[in-house]
């Protein structure tokens, strides 16, 4: 994938997202299929029905994949508890030893 693809996919208008999808991403993002986390990580993420969902992180240098089948189509509680969980792991990750 070329280098200029992933930053302009990681340079969304913030100024266009909006409800519901701000329940999950307060200051989130959307471009080229990826949702962006915020703008001070740009983390992209590509999120499917059910939870799955593919995590990438720059900061942390990390990608998380994961693959799910909740029983709701679509949970933003749980989607919320989840990218907690992948940002505690990224945190985790960057600990020394």
């Amino acid at each position: 994938m070329p280098a200029s693809w992933i930053e302009a996919t990681r340079s969304g208008n913030h100024e266009l997202f909006g409800e519901p999808y701000t329940t999950v991403l307060p200051d989130g993002a959307y471009r080229n299929q990826f949702w962006i986390e915020d703008r001070r990580s740009r983390n992209l993420m590509a999120r499917g029905v059910f939870g799955q969902l593919m995590y990438i992180s720059w900061e942390h240098r990390m990608v998380v994949v994961k693959l799910s089948s909740w029983p709701d189509f679509v949970n933003p509680a749980w989607t919320v508890a989840t990218l907690d969980a992948v940002r505690r792991i990224g945190v985790a990750l960057s600990q020394p030893g």
